[in-house]
C-alpha cells in the first residue's frame, strides 16, 4: 500500500476546483473555492497538453502536405498561388480546433483524482462523476496496460456514472485510462485501496462477494 509520505511525489489538488494545494497542510481550506479539505487530492492527467499538441499538428500538417503537393504542381502559378494561399488557411483553421481540444484532454479536461470522499473522474464523454467509497467493492489494475478499474458494489446502478462503465458476467467496472504509465497506474490503486480502507467501508467488501456467489 503507498505510505501517507509517498503523496509528496503525486501532485495535490482541491478535489472541486482542481487548486494545486502542494505546500498546504492536511486539513485545509482551498485558497481558491473555500472548500475544507480533511485530506488533499491526488490527481492523474494524461500526457501533457503541449505534446498533445505536438503530436496532432504534426499528424495533420504530414497529412495536408502529402495530400496537397500533387494540387501545388500546378504549372500556372496563378493556381500554385491560389491553392497554397487556401492550404494555409485549411491550416489555421484546423489549428484552431486542435489545439483547444488537445489542451482540454491533456490539461483540466481529462483526469482522476483520489479524494477524502471517494473518485472523482472525467472522461472525454462524460461530466465530472464522483463514484462516493460506499458504492465501491474494490479498486484493481487492469492485468497489463495504463488501466485501472473500479469495481462497483450494486451493478445496478453502473448506468448514473457516465459512459465509461462496462459490465459483464454481474460485474459493472468504471475503466479509467488517465495514467501517464503502468506505475501510475499502481500508484493510483495502492492510494485508491489505502482511502477506501480509511473510509470504513473496504471491510464490507468481502461480506458483500460472499452475499454474490
Amino acid at each position: 500500500m503507498a505510505q501517507p509520505s509517498d503523496i509528496a511525489s503525486f501532485e495535490v489538488c482541491c478535489p472541486s476546483c482542481l487548486y494545486n494545494l502542494h505546500g498546504l497542510p492536511e486539513p485545509c481550506v482551498c485558497p481558491e473555492c473555500g472548500r475544507h479539505c480533511e485530506r488533499h487530492g491526488v490527481i492523474w492527467k494524461p500526457r501533457r497538453p503541449v505534446l498533445h499538441v505536438a503530436i496532432s499538428c504534426f499528424t495533420f500538417i504530414f497529412l495536408a502536405v502529402y495530400i496537397s503537393r500533387q494540387f501545388l504542381l500546378d504549372p500556372d502559378i496563378r493556381i500554385r498561388i491560389g491553392r497554397a494561399v487556401f492550404f494555409f488557411i485549411e491550416l489555421g483553421i484546423t489549428a484552431l480546433i486542435v489545439v483547444p481540444w488537445a489542451y482540454f484532454v491533456g490539461n483540466k479536461g481529462v483526469y482522476v483524482i483520489v479524494a477524502e470522499d471517494g473518485i472523482r473522474y472525467r472522461s472525454i464523454r462524460s461530466k465530472v462523476t464522483l463514484v462516493p467509497w460506499r458504492e465501491i467493492a474494490r479498486v484493481v489494475p487492469a492485468p497489463k496496460g495504463k488501466v485501472a478499474s473500479i469495481i462497483l458494489r450494486y451493478p445496478s446502478r453502473a448506468r448514473q456514472y457516465g459512459a465509461n462503465n462496462h459490465i459483464s458476467g454481474g460485474v459493472a467496472e468504471i475503466v479509467l485510462t488517465m495514467f501517464h504509465s503502468r506505475e501510475n497506474v499502481i500508484q493510483f490503486v495502492n492510494l485508491a485501496c489505502e482511502r477506501h480502507q480509511a473510509s470504513g467501508w473496504y471491510d464490507e467488501v468481502g461480506a458483500a462477494d460472499e452475499h454474490a456467489n
